[in-house]
């Protein structure tokens, strides 16, 4: 990646690698109008979940930079008709597909009844489905604190 990205500026999220993670600016977004998730949310999760790294391996069968669940790629394959495997959640660009497929379906305005917020975005990716009405805040401030929000 070439420099800091400008606030509103598109980036494609299969481009962001571990060393362009500290770059990313407030406002990036994806260039897919449909995602809902900025590049500095996913470098946010990224950093929480695994502190970047690829091949991480949670107590609970987390795996990968984003600590994917196995019921989380059976979701997403059933949600999208995909044939992702959970094994294939170390590498970082199948990983965040399934993501954005993921908070995408489950995130998405008509199942929250507003804009999904990085809040939002955040507490289902760690809480499950319903994560955004009941999940634990102190995941979205660990969250929030690598955002560099206030």
């Amino acid at each position: 990646m070439r420099g800091e990205p400008a606030t509103g500026e598109v980036y494609p999220i299969e481009t962001l690698r571990s060393s362009d993670l500290a770059p990313v600016g407030s406002g990036a977004r994806l260039i897919n109008a449909h995602d809902f998730m900025t590049a500095e949310l996913l470098a946010a999760l990224i950093a929480v979940e695994s502190g970047g790294n690829d091949l991480a391996r949670g107590r609970h069968g987390e795996l990968g930079a984003l600590q994917v669940r196995a019921c989380v790629v059976k979701d997403v394959n059933r949600v999208v008709g995909g044939n992702y495997r959970w094994s294939e959640m170390t590498n970082r660009v199948t990983a965040t597909r399934v993501a954005r497929a993921y908070l995408d379906h489950w995130g998405s305005p008509s199942r929250l009844g507003r804009k999904p917020t990085d809040r939002d975005l955040a507490m289902i990716w760690h809480h499950g489905p319903t994560g955004w009405r009941r999940g634990s805040i102190t995941y979205w401030k660990r969250v929030r604190a690598r955002m560099g929000a206030s």
